[in-house]
């Protein structure tokens, strides 16, 4: 659940309507997921099912290239301004997608554009968000703040394939998209009414390609950003090597329908819940390298338990398992997240936009590398080689930890090429 901040002292967009935001980018991130028989139907656009998979694909290569734009646009402009912009234009497309024709041709062309269309937009969401939050809260509320935030992308993972497959099933895809459209908007218009009373930025460097590719330099140029973006990179990459591959292992291993595999599943949202629920008192406790520690230890016995499995014929393990990867997950992405929004305070929206991107570009090498790993030695060795990734990937960040300054200063944080 998002809270408000508690302080009132700092006029602030509201927690509850970026939770929201976030909330619903999620949700459509992965709403196709479970919609791509029924999208492939000859009653629908007739088309290959791998040819339907380009619905989802065309959406989060965008979304996650276009994240590296927004940061900049965000530091220039407003993080506030962009972000409502963008998902009103994301809430517009998504809307859109209920009313394409359907058949082979034009209708299933449009429907990919409108796809690429709402990726390209609702990549300003989340990152944008994470920085705003770290301009409006000090470091030590931040990591607790940010955890709570990320209740809302939880949720959107807990709910989107279970929604998706009921609309699918039940209702029909394109209800779906209005639903989601019409509330996307109605958020969107109360972000842009809130857009108008956020102060401008302060007039640093000037609007050229140079001042973008400057604040990029000036992130980049912080030694604790080797840390930050090299961890997340690393995180993507063992903890989606074998994520991934989690709902086909519980179908081909353990005979279980496809429908309880995603039902299982959700037992991950719900670990990320119990953190973002206990987040204040789990910051309040631990240091960050503790944090990292436990975030890596929990990920990698998840992994474990999951990988024996197979041999011991049982299913109702992994629901404890996957519930502690959720926790572990937040526990070390809060703390990686949490460092980014510190590593230039005057080009926060730049830095965080930076970590997004390695964020996923560790997702889509790690999804392709663990793809390679099953299909030569199998689930198991996958799950086990995610969890030493991990492990040892958190074990070097708590030891970088307690060397990192908490805080970038603002007088170095960006220096425009001359």
């Amino acid at each position: 659940m998002v809270t408000q901040p508690e302080s009132a002292s700092e006029q602030r967009v509201s927690l509850v309507l970026l939770g929201a935001a976030a909330f619903l980018v999620s949700v459509g991130t992965r709403i196709l997921d479970p919609l791509l028989t029924t999208i492939a139907k000859p009653t629908e656009f007739n088309v290959s099912l791998e040819s339907a998979g380009l619905t989802v694909a065309l959406y989060t290569y965008p979304y996650g290239i276009c994240q590296l734009i927004y940061g900049p646009l965000g530091d220039r402009f407003g993080k506030v301004r962009v972000m409502a912009v963008a998902f009103a234009l994301n809430a517009v497309g998504t809307f859109a997608c209920a009313f394409v024709p359907g058949g082979k041709g034009p209708g299933f062309s449009t429907l990919l554009l409108l796809r690429f269309i709402t990726g390209v937009a609702a990549a300003a969401m989340i990152p944008l968000a994470i920085a705003y939050i770290g301009d409006k809260f000090p470091p030590e509320k931040r990591q607790a703040t940010l955890g709570q935030f990320m209740s809302s992308l939880m949720l959107g993972l807990v709910f989107s394939g279970p929604i998706g497959g009921i609309f699918g099933q039940f209702v029909g895809w394109r209800i779906i998209f209005i639903l989601l459209g019409a509330i996307s908007m109605a958020v969107a218009a109360v972000l842009l009414f809130a857009a108008r009373s956020e102060p401008a930025p302060a007039r640093g460097a000037g609007k050229s390609v140079a001042d973008a590719f400057g604040r990029y330099r000036a992130v980049l140029s912080n030694p604790n950003s080797v840390v930050v973006d090299l961890g997340i990179f690393l995180e993507g990459l063992f903890l989606f090597g074998g994520f991934v591959y989690l709902h086909s292992a519980l179908v081909k291993t353990l005979n279980i329908s496809i429908f309880s595999a995603g039902l299982l599943l959700g037992s991950y949202g719900v670990g990320g819940l119990i953190y973002s629920l206990t987040a204040k008192q789990v910051v309040a406790s631990l240091r960050q390298w503790q944090m990292a520690l436990l975030g890596g230890g929990l990920l990698a016995i998840g992994f474990l338990i999951i990988a024996a499995l197979p041999s011991l014929h049982q299913w109702w393990p992994f629901i404890p398992a996957a519930m502690l990867m959720g926790i572990g997950f937040n526990v070390i992405h809060s703390t990686l997240q949490t460092k980014a929004t510190e590593l230039a305070a005057s080009a926060r929206g730049t830095a965080v936009s930076l970590f997004a991107f390695f964020f996923y570009l560790g997702q889509s090498i790690g999804a392709q590398a663990g793809g390679a790993i099953v299909k030569r030695y199998g689930f198991p060795t996958d799950f086990i080689v995610a969890a030493v990734g991990l492990l040892l990937m958190a074990a070097w960040v708590a030891y970088r930890l307690p060397g990192m300054a908490q805080e970038a200063s603002p007088e170095v944080a960006v220096k425009a090429p001359a």
